[in-house]
């Protein structure tokens, strides 16, 4: 609803052989960047769950993701 919180859960793996550092997860509505958060380094073959919260200011239907914006070898993993 309109001004209540809804809180979206990420669950991120490195599927790697080598731990991968900390990097910024860009959060998007409907494709829009909303937020950006730091996150912190995960193991090989590892998982790491990232939180945010938000608040809509209109009823509707909408699309919450989030991507890691990062350079890397395999850019399409990302999202």
């Amino acid at each position: 609803g309109v001004d209540w919180p809804v809180e979206a859960v990420a669950t991120l793996r490195n599927g790697g052989l080598a731990d991968v550092g900390s990097a910024e997860l860009v959060w998007m509505v409907d494709g829009e960047p909303q937020g950006r958060q730091t996150v912190e380094s995960i193991e090989s073959e590892q998982t790491l769950e990232a939180k945010w919260r938000y608040e809509f200011n209109e009823t509707g239907t909408y699309r919450i993701s989030c991507r890691i914006d990062r350079d890397d070898d395999l850019p399409a993993d990302n999202t």
